[in-house]
């Protein structure tokens, strides 16, 4: 366990015989730490059916126990940029199989204390893993900037384009994790575009 200021990390690399010792480990931080935590790394283990590709069809009961402490813990998803699977067993393309083993969880404290975290798969380079990119701007009080929506922005032509060419970008993760960083992105994207567009109008 990795801990800075007063943020928390576990990280934790999962073998089979190891992750009774693992999900202990993530419900005894979720039930003795009040402050910022997040779980991030190789669980070795999927959440649904669709974080597999190849290889004989997924055994849900196996990740059962991972997602009652998931829930237990109440860690939430943010989604992610990159490619949807983390580790692949580097096998010949009739033989290769796909999965997200590799992943960040977040409690409710950290997202209302580093709202802006974001989490990159990362290309893998002589690993089976994928390595993750967390990047974090941690919320300023004294320095709050709000998004600014202009109704002149309605009127230029290239709005709707913009907007629609951000939204339509794939962002994977869940329901709420992928809306979350979808409306992240599309701020940012306007604010940069009114920037181009209509100059400094404040």
């Amino acid at each position: 366990m990795a801990r800075f200021g007063s943020f928390g990390a576990v990280m934790w690399t999962c073998k089979d015989y190891l992750r009774r010792t693992l999900w202990d480990k993530i419900l005894l931080q979720a039930n003795e730490d009040t402050k910022s935590w997040c779980a991030v790394g190789d669980f070795n283990v999927i959440r649904a059916v669709e974080e597999k590709l190849g290889g004989a069809p997924y055994n849900m009961r196996k990740s059962m126990d991972f997602i009652a402490v998931i829930e237990a813990c109440g860690l939430v998803g943010i989604g992610f940029s990159g490619h949807k699977f983390t580790w692949s067993n580097k096998r010949r393309i009739n033989h290769r199989i796909w999965k997200r083993l590799d992943r960040a969880m977040f409690n409710v404290s950290w997202l209302e204390r580093m709202h802006q975290t974001t989490i990159t798969h990362l290309s893998s380079t002589g690993s089976y893993h994928c390595p993750l990119l967390m990047e974090m701007i941690p919320k300023d009080s004294n320095h709050i900037k709000y998004f600014k929506f202009l109704n002149c922005w309605v009127d230029n032509p290239l709005f709707m384009e913009t907007v629609h060419t951000s939204w339509d970008r794939e962002v994977e993760g869940t329901d709420m994790g992928r809306f979350h960083e979808k409306l992240k992105r599309l701020a940012n994207t306007l604010s940069v575009w009114s920037r181009k567009e209509f100059w400094d109008i404040f």
